[in-house]
């Protein structure tokens, strides 16, 4: 009998520990991109800070996301089949919100994804003013966007731990 518990008391540690990876995760990569778009709105584009910036600061916060990403990726998908093993059934609301909640983890990626490029293109660019101010500006609006999808996922989430 005291088996059992002690199984089901790790199970759900488990559980819990997946949960706020996944959390950590998703803060992590909103968190970093707030900063990635305040960060290159804010320095003037040709200056030394900003060659710096989108020399090293750049690149360093889009690693941070695409590793959030994953991890996030990763302990969502292990978080739901670990519901399932405990024999969770999903109402159809629970069901729906999951699927926006995927939609918008895709929108977020491909977000990610052209941010990159547009990062790519902000180092190389980084001396010419009208051309990395383009590719700033991209990065900042596709950080911005990553941030406000990835709260409203936030959100989404907090809705389906209460259900």
């Amino acid at each position: 009998m005291r088996f059992r518990e002690n199984q089901t008391d790790q199970v759900d540690d488990l559980s819990a520990a997946i949960l706020w990876i996944h959390v950590l995760s998703g803060a992590i990569w909103i968190g970093a991109c707030v900063c990635l778009a305040i960060a290159v709105s804010a320095i003037r584009a040709g200056s030394d800070e900003f060659r710096d910036f989108a020399a090293r600061g750049v690149p360093t916060l889009n690693r941070i996301n695409l590793v959030a990403a994953v991890a996030l990726a990763i302990a969502g998908m292990t978080k739901l089949l670990t519901l399932i093993a405990s024999g969770f059934r999903p109402s159809a609301m629970f069901i729906d919100v999951l699927f926006i909640k995927i939609g918008l983890f895709f929108a977020m990626a491909m977000a990610l994804g052209a941010s990159m490029r547009a990062a790519a293109m902000l180092e190389v660019t980084a001396d010419d003013g009208p051309k990395s101010a383009r590719a700033a500006r991209k990065v900042a609006i596709l950080s911005g966007l990553i941030a406000a999808m990835g709260g409203a996922a936030m959100l989404l989430g907090l809705w389906l731990v209460g259900s």
